[in-house]
């Protein structure tokens, strides 16, 4: 074996967003589209804290505590920061 990940007691910390305007999802996670976009403009969430559509497995609302899907969300939301800041 070359890695051995374990996480126990993982807890999504999003009190700090419950009286904002970003949209939240029944079970307190901020909801975001394919693009990680919020309901509030040019805000995007990615991690543990985000629910997001997973289109391969033809799901609209997913929340993977990955390290590799924080990895990847990461470099995505590089990218759309970038389309952002072109507008």
């Amino acid at each position: 074996c070359d890695i051995v990940i374990v996480a126990i007691g993982s807890e999504t910390c999003t009190e700090l967003y419950k009286n904002s305007p970003i949209e939240m999802s029944e079970d307190h996670f901020i909801k975001v589209n394919e693009r990680l976009e919020t309901s509030v403009d040019h805000v995007l969430a990615i991690g543990d804290i985000s629910k997001f559509p997973l289109r391969v497995f033809n799901l609209d609302s997913v929340n993977c505590q990955h390290w590799q899907i924080a990895c990847m969300s990461g470099h995505q939301a590089g990218r759309e920061l970038r389309i952002i800041s072109h507008w």
